[in-house]
């Protein structure tokens, strides 16, 4: 079989080329890329799904789904429609999810599809599991776009949440000194600049997720425990956190880690 670039991908793409109504009636280069993530999933913890962006359907979901959101597998021809989920998100948070993609659709339509392909989008809800309700976070980044620059596939993790609260939507590129945040009080997505880590801060949160206490950390960096100290407070100010595990999931944010 030739090789398929997603170049390829990109330019076959048309908003009528993915209207299918089972699994099995997918087209051969979208089974490729369907392919190439049941791969990555063997080497991953977290759960794997692709959306159709326009029509809202998970066509895929990797085998552990089920622990995250009680919701089954893809199975030959089965394809899970986007209010399928709704069971098993809180009404009020679902409304939010709802809200926010709304908007972001929007935003999108302002950038290049280069700037596209190469975003993070993210947020915390919670999920009802195969026996009880959790906070997820869920990451989601472009597949393929279609040739009005608009995102056809999107391909997203799910993991445990390290916030305790919902929400927290973010957009993101690595290279922008900036991020969007939706906020659901004005209902728009708000332009911050990220915050900017020193090697001090980067240290501190590698060795504090290593399991190193404060004295510890200072012994290895020659700091007095004073200065380790006040610089989590000023990281943990900064970024608007009060623990070392959301300090490290906003600095991923950022892409400083």
């Amino acid at each position: 079989m030739p090789m398929i670039s997603i170049e390829d991908y990109k330019t076959n793409i048309s908003p009528t080329s993915i209207l299918f109504t089972r699994t099995d009636e997918m087209p051969e280069w979208l089974c490729t890329i369907i392919a190439t993530i049941k791969a990555l999933e063997r080497n991953i913890s977290q759960c794997i799904y692709v959306i159709d962006w326009p029509c809202k359907r998970i066509i895929y979901t990797s085998a552990n789904f089920a622990k995250y959101c009680g919701l089954p597998a893809t199975s030959s021809g089965y394809i899970i429609k986007y209010k399928d989920i709704e069971d098993v998100i809180p009404e009020g948070e679902m409304k939010m999810v709802n809200e926010a993609i709304k908007v972001l659709d929007i935003l999108i339509k302002k950038m290049k599809p280069q700037d596209l392909l190469q975003c993070t989008m993210s947020c915390d809800i919670h999920m009802k599991g195969e026996t009880m309700m959790r906070m997820m976070h869920h990451k989601l980044t472009p597949l393929t776009i279609n040739e009005d620059g608009d995102i056809d596939l999107a391909v997203a993790t799910i993991d445990f949440s390290a916030s305790d609260k919902a929400g927290n939507f973010f957009l993101n590129k690595t290279e922008w000194k900036h991020y969007y945040k939706y906020s659901t009080e004005t209902h728009v997505w708000e332009k911050k600049e990220k915050v900017v880590l020193t090697d001090l801060e980067c240290h501190i949160l590698i060795l504090a997720a290593q399991g190193y206490t404060v004295d510890k950390i200072a012994d290895k960096l020659t700091k007095s425990t004073s200065t380790i100290k006040a610089a989590k407070r000023s990281l943990f100010s900064r970024m608007g956190v009060n623990s070392i595990t959301q300090a490290l999931s906003a600095a991923a944010l950022y892409k400083k880690m």
